[in-house]
């Protein structure tokens, strides 16, 4: 059988808006609270409420490197903190994606965000935490949040989500375009340097690429 290798940052770029879609989402409606984690406890609390969370892994600080939680599984952690990384792995294995698959990678090759960015969006959870320590920063992905499902966010919004995953994701800019359009039962069309997003709902978007591939504008119309 012949196997199938899946690009880490393709993969990223197809996931990568919606989960930042997600943890914007996240952030906005905890806003202000004070947040507290106790891994010895498997406890994660923000404000007054305990919430469900899987342990990804950690950015060491000492030697700059992501290390998987799974890596680390004979070290006392919970079976049940990592699900997550665990399914990570075997997607990994399965597409021979190196970045999943090797205990520790340089942080220069992929960062703690892209993992929790692609995880949330693979894995359809609803956002992370960012949970600095003494050592480095461990990267949670919280998977109970009680939120409810958002409706289909009009073209501005969408336009913003757009920008913020661009701004702060390595990712390949037509691809997480169009994943993420199509995401939300849109399509897309293609002119040259330009490319349109039109959504079920209406209302489009108009994206204009640079000799890169790399979206230089983007704007969002009503009609």
């Amino acid at each position: 059988m012949e196997v199938v290798t899946v690009d880490f940052r393709e993969l990223l770029s197809r996931h990568a808006a919606i989960a930042i879609e997600k943890q914007l989402r996240l952030v906005r409606s905890v806003a202000g609270s004070a947040w507290s984690w106790d891994i010895s406890q498997a406890s994660f609390r923000i404000g007054e409420k305990a919430w469900a969370f899987q342990l990804l892994g950690v950015e060491q600080e000492a030697n700059a490197h992501w290390r998987w939680a799974w890596a680390d599984a004979e070290q006392g952690l919970s079976p049940r903190l990592l699900g997550a990384a665990r399914a990570l792995q075997a997607f990994g294995q399965r597409y021979e994606i190196r970045e999943l698959v090797e205990e520790e990678i340089p942080v220069t090759e992929v960062s703690g965000q892209e993992i929790a960015a692609l995880a949330c969006g693979l894995l359809d959870t609803q956002g992370w935490w960012r949970a600095p320590f003494g050592g480095g920063v461990a990267w949670l992905l919280l998977t109970d949040l009680g939120l409810a499902r958002s409706a289909t966010p009009r073209p501005a919004e969408m336009a913003r989500v757009l920008t913020r995953t661009l701004a702060i994701l390595p990712v390949d800019h037509a691809i997480a375009l169009d994943s993420y359009v199509v995401h939300h039962g849109g399509s897309v069309e293609r002119a040259g340097a330009t490319a349109t997003a039109r959504m079920r709902e209406g209302g489009h978007m108009v994206a204009r690429f640079d000799e890169r591939h790399r979206i230089e504008r983007l704007e969002a119309r009503v009609a």
